[in-house]
């Protein structure tokens, strides 16, 4: 992620983290913003075409280069999409790769057709977890059932603390060494 400081009157003093949503490609950088609070409720209104942008960074470790092996589980949930799916289109096309996705609906989730696109491409399995906490209270062994074979696997999980932590101790639980798992969480 880094840190971006979209330089407006009233904003350039404010820097606010928002991950890449796509692989660098050596021009440019995207970024895909979810309405949380006041200012990613106006980017897409206020934002032109040509507006200075200062983005500080990167920073964190989810990246493909922190990868010990050729299998991975990806793990995401709300925004942490978009780091997922910029992820998977940074790890190598021989990757054995499963990606499993939290969502309160199918509609509910931010790049969906970009994740399908890269899944179906590379081969990946792609797995939709679809409902609201209440309707499916996903648990680490629900986690461990997704993935099999996760103590074998680099373990990436984005998304909000508690399906982070959900997936982290199923990580535990399954003996994924410590250096095997990364992870980001995203709070307001």
């Amino acid at each position: 992620f880094f840190q971006w400081r979209f330089l407006t009157r009233d904003w350039w003093w404010q820097a606010h983290p928002y991950s890449l949503s796509a692989s660098p490609d050596g021009r440019t950088l995207r970024i895909t913003v979810t309405e949380a609070g006041d200012q990613s409720a106006a980017l897409a209104s206020r934002l032109r075409p040509g507006l200075r942008v200062w983005a500080e960074g990167p920073y964190g470790i989810f990246t493909a280069r922190r990868r010990h092996g050729q299998r991975v589980a990806a793990f995401a949930a709300g925004s942490g999409v978009t780091a997922v799916r910029s992820l998977l289109e940074d790890l190598p096309t021989d990757a054995d790769v499963d990606v499993v996705v939290r969502a309160r609906s199918a509609s509910d989730t931010p790049l969906r057709g970009e994740l399908e696109a890269l899944a179906s491409a590379r081969g990946y399995r792609l797995r939709y977890v679809v409902g609201t906490r209440d309707e499916i209270a996903l648990t680490a062994s629900d986690v461990r059932a997704l993935v099999p074979d996760l103590g074998a696997c680099d373990v990436f999980v984005c998304g909000p603390a508690g399906f982070a932590d959900l997936v982290l101790e199923a990580a535990a639980a399954a003996d994924v060494p410590a250096g095997r798992i990364h992870h980001e969480q995203f709070e307001l």
